[in-house]
């Protein structure tokens, strides 16, 4: 499990497959796993396609538009 990593945007998250371009939201990849999806069913493995939540990246931030810094100070 991924967890505790800062990203900072635009970054896609594929659950499953990348080869189908199957991505999800932020809130999918990370929310909880009570609920979720863990892609187990022989559509879903077939297929590719999976829609979560996925309980990855705990403790970890995403900034889909970081604000711009100044490399010289």
């Amino acid at each position: 499990m991924w967890a505790d990593n800062t990203y900072n945007g635009p970054s896609t998250f594929f659950a499953w497959n990348q080869g189908n371009n199957d991505t999800v939201t932020w809130a999918d990849w990370t929310g909880s796993l009570l609920g979720g999806d863990e892609c187990t069913s022989s559509q879903e493995e077939q297929s590719g396609a999976c829609t979560g939540p996925f309980g990855q990246d705990g403790g970890s931030t995403y900034t889909s538009t970081p604000v711009a810094t100044n490399p010289t100070g």
